[in-house]
């Protein structure tokens, strides 16, 4: 969907893993419906998927980067019980709820919650990614033929930051180079957590400035241009416009705004219109 859907999820899973009675039995994106799942635990789970995204063109020129502005992050709660069969046999299943499941199931959510709104590390990253919180949705999960079943649906609607502009190596201090240095911090010893630390590279590549994108392109992008309209703004570069990464910008184009007034848009003001990380990301 995008980078900071992935990031929404990694973040979610990284900081709930381990947090509740679910231990480490949580899942990213597990594609498994939740009777599949259970069969192979014996105790609560829980599994991360952002179902939905969308957003809202900002302006007649929207950069495509910008456009995701809602996501629908759902976190699926369920218990897998073992029974034994009058024929001898094992069964694992997400049982009809009783009492104490439904006690299980609220302490589980409620963990969930206090985790996402307290963690200090991957819980603060979640809170910045997410930005605004629309709205939360608490349903029955599993449940088949009016029988309830201990497996809860909790669902955030999420209004995220943008996606970060290209060409922007994530800074230190910014909230895309956190990310990627607490993802490059978790434990190498661990192969589940191994494959996030892997992650952080492949963030890091697709954020840099991609090989013969010149930085006219990255204006044009940021503006959403077409190239034929970047011409005509004198953006793009006298020749071809086909350069390398290091090519540079026209110094300035001027905009009749009417009445003789003029703004001057040149690679700082661009930044200011639409800016890289935005000062929502520092959230």
């Amino acid at each position: 969907m995008s980078l900071v859907a992935l990031a929404i999820r990694a973040c979610t899973y990284l900081a709930l893993r381990g947090a509740t009675w679910a231990g480490d039995c949580v899942y990213e994106s597990k594609l498994e419906p939740i009777d599949a799942i259970v069969q192979a635990e014996t105790q609560p789970f829980i599994t991360i998927a952002i179902d939905e995204a969308s957003g809202e063109p900002k302006g007649h020129g929207a950069s495509l980067l910008a456009a995701v502005d809602r996501l629908l992050l759902v976190i699926e709660i369920a218990v897998g019980v073992r029974a034994l069969a009058d024929d001898g046999s094992t069964i694992v299943g997400v049982p009809p709820t009783d009492r104490g499941l439904e006690w299980t199931m609220d302490i589980l959510v409620r963990q969930v919650m206090r985790t996402l709104s307290t963690d200090p590390t991957w819980g603060d990253l979640w809170r910045r990614f997410r930005m605004e919180l629309n709205g939360i949705r608490l349903l029955r999960g599993g449940a088949t033929d009016g029988e309830r079943y201990a497996a809860r649906q909790i669902v955030f609607d999420l209004h995220p930051v943008s996606d970060p502009d290209v060409g922007n190596i994530p800074a230190g201090d910014s909230l895309w180079g956190t990310f990627v240095a607490a993802l490059r911090g978790l434990d190498a010893a661990d192969p589940e957590l191994a494959e996030y630390r892997a992650l952080a590279d492949l963030i890091e590549a697709e954020i840099a400035e991609p090989h013969g994108i010149g930085s006219w392109q990255i204006v044009a992008a940021r503006l959403g241009l077409a190239r034929q309209s970047a011409r005509e703004l004198g953006i793009v570069p006298e020749g071809d416009g086909m350069l390398d990464g290091e090519a540079a910008l026209v110094a300035v184009v001027e905009m009749d705004h009417g009445g003789g007034a003029t703004v001057v848009v040149d690679e700082a003001r661009t930044d200011e219109i639409v800016p890289g990380d935005g000062p929502e990301a520092s959230r």
